[in-house]
């Protein structure tokens, strides 16, 4: 039976084979890198390890470290479909073959979404039982749904289903609502507040409208720790302020805050103010931004503080099941800089 693993990048969505991690230098604290894993095997995978390995002629498995992500969600699994008999109250507009995905939701955010299940629903007055498995650490789940399997339009949110321990949901044909995919994994964070407050709190902004944000957490040798996923706030008001708020990150010792008018984009002059730890508190009162621009990718979480060469025991891992890891290069001062690729293997394996 066959055994076999798809790479997700740092987004929990985007399918890699190999990664390429930024320059390292010797002596200079490297930004982690999360990846993650979805078992497509056709049987659950055994005793699984996250180890690294050595490529021959490179020094890379002593300079990379690996680290197991206990945040990220997996994205659902085990999704299956039944169709119930006629005249058990279903009130399709019309028969046909119908699409289904599902994501799993924390206090952070939303899982990607699971493999796609089809059913034809043959009779209008039919239901369908929606059935899969728990996702550890979620508290809900989303269900979307489409008339034409593989596209998913922007109303395609059939229910936003409570509690985590909630593994059925049955589908009587009413009609979907506003919402479409999700198109990243956030469940693990690091994500920004932003409250806005009421008029005349000071606020000196030059206009109306959307402004988004993103903060960067720093450590004592300027290296980027950790990376937020970008805040929104229609501020309505140019009198209203936006108190930005975040979750402190272990080493840091300043955050960087950065706006802009254009989602995604953090072009200098986008540097708000550099606010020193321990605070975790900000109100924007719209001053102009200074020199300074934001370039580098949300992490998509906050790493944690211990990194090893491994190897970590993961255990069971059923068909469709994702797993999440971290990886950091760590270079000590006075490895040669040049001639030397630093290449090294991360390892996923059956024992």
């Amino acid at each position: 039976m066959t055994a076999n693993i798809t790479y997700f990048d740092s987004d929990g969505a985007s399918q890699v084979t190999t990664v390429t991690l930024a320059d390292a230098y010797a002596g200079i604290t490297q930004r982690a890198k999360k990846l993650g894993y979805r078992s497509v095997s056709d049987r659950a995978l055994l005793n699984i390890q996250e180890a690294l390995g050595a490529i021959t002629g490179n020094d890379g498995i002593d300079q990379i470290r690996i680290a197991l992500d206990t945040v990220t969600l997996s994205a659902p699994y085990g999704f299956a479909a039944v169709l119930s008999a006629a005249g058990a109250g279903g009130v399709w507009s019309a028969i046909g073959t119908r699409g289904y995905r599902l994501s799993a939701i924390n206090a952070n955010g939303e899982t990607f979404v699971s493999a796609e299940i089809t059913i034809n629903v043959d009779n209008v007055t039919k239901k369908v039982t929606l059935s899969w498995t728990q996702v550890t650490g979620a508290t809900g789940y989303r269900l979307y749904r489409t008339n034409t399997p593989g596209t998913y339009g922007a109303t395609s949110l059939r229910s936003a289903i409570a509690g985590g321990a909630t593994v059925t949901f049955v589908d009587d044909g009413t009609a979907t609502i506003t919402g479409t995919l999700p198109a990243t994994n956030t469940t693990a964070g690091w994500t920004l507040f932003g409250v806005l407050s009421g008029a005349g709190a000071g606020g000196v902004w030059g206009s109306t409208g959307l402004r988004y944000w993103r903060v960067v957490a720093v450590d004592s040798a300027g290296a980027e720790i950790a990376n937020s996923l970008e805040l929104s706030v229609n501020v309505d008001d140019v009198t209203k302020k936006v108190t930005l708020s975040w979750a402190a990150v272990t080493g840091a010792v300043t955050y960087k805050l950065y706006r802009s008018t254009v989602s995604g984009t953090y072009t200098s002059p986008a540097l708000v103010t550099t606010v020193t730890a321990p605070t975790v508190t900000y109100d924007d009162t719209g001053t102009a931004t200074t020199t300074g621009g934001l370039a580098t990718t949300p992490t998509y979480g906050i790493p944690p503080a211990t990194f090893t060469v491994g190897p970590w025991a993961v255990g069971t891992v059923a068909i469709g099941l994702e797993i999440y890891f971290w990886i950091k290069l760590i270079v000590p001062l006075g490895t040669p800089e040049t001639g030397n690729p630093r290449l090294a293997l991360v390892t996923t394996k059956e024992t």
